[in-house]
C-alpha cells in the first residue's frame, strides 16, 4: 500500500517499470495487495465477520456502483468502457486502504509518503527545466503542455505538467504545516516546502498557483491571533520570495491573458469556457445519470459543438472536475462525489482541532490544507478519476478513524460479582460439601 500511495504521484516511475514488466506496475501492485488483504483475511480470525466500513469507504462503493448503473443506461458504453474500468480500479484505493491502513502510525507513514513524493517530483521539474533534459518518459507526448513554444515539466509524473502541479501543491501544504507547527525536523521540513514552491513557480500551472494564493490566505488568516503568526508570514514571504526568481516569465503571461478577453492568444481560456458551456448543456439534458462516464470526450468532439470558441477537433475532458461528474454521471453522480469529498474533507478538519498532540495535530493540519488546495485546483483540471484524488479522500478518512480509535477511552472493568454476606452465614444445607 505505501508503494500505491508513492505511485499515485510517482507515476511516471510506474511507468518506466511497466516497459519491464508483462503487466502495469500500478496493476501489478494493486492485484499484490488484494491477495495479500485475502491472505490475512483468512489466516486471522479478527477479520471474520462484517467490519463496519467508514462513511468515506461507504459513499465511495456506492459512487462506484452509480458509476456502474451511469455506463449501463449511456448511449456511449464503447467509448467509455477503458474509463469505466480505470476509474472503478482507482476507486479500489479507498477500501484498500481502510483495510491496510488500521493504525494511526501506518496513515502518518502514507502521509509522509505523499509528502516525499512531492518533494522528490518537485525536484525532478527544477533539474529539467534547468537542464532541458527530459528525465521521465510520458504516456502522451502531447501531455506535455507547451504555451508560446515553451514545454512545461511533469516532474515524476505522467499526467500533464498542470495535474502534476496540483499533487506538488497538496504535498507542499503536508511540508509547510509541518514546518510551523511541528515539534521535529523543522528545518528539513521547510526546505522540502520551499523545493515544492520553486517547481510549482516552474510548472507554470496558473490553477495551481491560484489554489495555492486562496488557500495560503486561509492559512495566514488562521494565525491572525497568535504568536506564531510572524513567524508564518516571515516564513510565506520567504519561500514565496525563494520562488519568485524561478518563475519563467510565460507565467506572467497567461496570467495576463486571463484579462485579455476574447482577444487573447491564449486559447486555453476560450477552450475552459466552452468546456463547461458544453456540460451545462448535458446536464440539462441529461440531469439524472448523465451521458456516462468517459463519454464527454465524444460528445465534446461532436458535430454538434463544432463552431464553440477555442474548440479542438480531437475529444477533450472537461477541464473541471465536478462539472465532469456532473455531465457524465449526472445530478446524483455529482451528489454521491461531492459526499465523499466532503466527508473526508471534514473528517480530517476536526481531527486536526481535536487532537492534543502537536505533532500529529500539525500532520492532520497538513493533509487537510493540501486536500483543500487539490479540490479547489480540481476546479479547472478533471482530477476526479486520478489515483491522488482519491489517495487524499482516504488518507483524511482514514486518519480521522484511526485518530478517533486511538484517543478513545477505554472501556472500565466490569466489576466482580459481590456475594450477598447472608449466603456467607447460612448454615450449609445436608449433603452440600461447599
Amino acid at each position: 500500500m505505501t508503494a500505491l500511495a508513492a505511485f499515485s504521484q510517482l507515476d511516471g516511475f510506474a511507468l518506466m517499470l511497466s516497459k519491464a514488466l508483462p503487466l502495469s506496475a500500478f496493476k501489478l501492485l494493486t492485484a499484490v495487495t488484494l491477495a495479500a488483504i485475502v491472505i490475512e483475511a483468512a489466516r486471522h480470525r479478527t477479520w471474520a465477520g462484517r467490519p463496519r466500513p467508514s462513511a468515506v469507504v461507504t459513499l465511495s462503493l456506492c459512487f462506484a456502483c452509480w458509476l456502474v448503473v451511469s455506463y449501463l443506461v449511456s448511449d456511449y458504453r464503447a467509448a467509455g468502457r477503458n474509463h469505466l474500468i480505470g476509474f472503478l480500479s482507482t476507486i479500489l484505493l479507498v477500501p484498500m486502504l481502510a483495510l491496510t491502513a488500521t493504525s494511526h502510525a501506518r496513515v502518518r507513514l502514507l502521509i509522509l509518503v505523499v509528502g516525499v513524493s512531492g518533494a522528490i517530483s518537485a525536484a525532478l521539474v527544477i533539474l529539467e527545466t534547468l537542464t532541458g533534459i527530459r528525465i521521465i518518459p510520458h504516456a502522451d507526448p502531447a501531455d506535455i503542455a507547451a504555451w508560446r513554444g515553451q514545454v512545461r515539466s511533469a516532474g515524476a509524473s505522467a499526467y500533464n505538467p498542470t495535474t502534476a502541479a496540483h499533487m506538488v501543491l497538496a504535498s507542499s501544504f503536508v511540508w509547510i504545516l509541518l514546518a510551523i507547527e511541528g515539534r521535529q525536523r523543522r528545518a528539513l521540513c521547510a526546505g522540502l516546502a520551499a523545493l515544492c514552491l520553486v517547481a510549482l513557480a516552474m510548472m507554470a500551472a496558473r490553477s495551481a498557483i491560484l489554489a495555492l494564493a486562496v488557500t495560503g490566505l486561509v492559512l495566514l488568516w488562521r494565525y491572525r491571533g497568535r504568536r506564531i503568526f510572524p513567524l508564518v508570514v516571515a516564513l510565506g514571504l520567504s519561500l514565496s520570495l525563494a520562488a519568485l526568481p524561478f518563475l519563467p516569465e510565460t507565467t506572467t503571461q497567461r496570467f495576463a491573458a486571463v484579462f485579455q478577453g476574447a482577444n487573447t492568444s491564449d486559447r486555453t481560456l476560450l477552450r475552459r469556457m466552452s468546456y463547461n458551456l458544453i456540460g451545462v448543456e448535458q446536464v440539462i439534458r441529461h440531469p439524472v445519470a448523465g451521458i456516462g462516464p468517459g463519454a464527454y470526450p465524444t460528445v465534446y468532439a461532436g458535430h454538434e459543438y463544432r463552431w464553440y470558441p477555442g474548440r479542438e477537433q480531437g475529444g477533450r475532458q472537461l477541464h473541471n472536475a465536478y462539472m465532469e461528474v456532473a455531465a457524465e454521471t449526472g445530478l446524483v453522480g455529482l451528489a454521491l462525489f461531492l459526499a465523499v469529498l466532503l466527508t473526508a474533507f471534514t473528517a480530517v478538519v476536526r481531527t486536526a482541532r481535536a487532537e492534543r498532540d502537536p505533532q500529529r495535530a500539525a500532520l492532520a493540519r497538513g493533509l487537510a490544507y493540501g486536500f483543500g488546495a487539490f479540490l479547489l485546483a480540481s476546479l479547472f483540471m478533471p482530477n476526479e478519476d486520478t489515483k491522488y484524488m482519491w489517495l487524499l479522500a482516504a488518507l483524511s478518512g482514514q486518519l480521522a478513524l484511526t485518530a478517533g480509535r486511538e484517543t478513545m477511552p477505554r472501556p472500565a472493568p466490569a466489576p466482580a460479582p459481590q456475594t450477598d454476606p447472608r449466603r456467607l452465614l447460612a448454615r450449609p444445607a445436608p449433603g452440600d460439601r461447599t
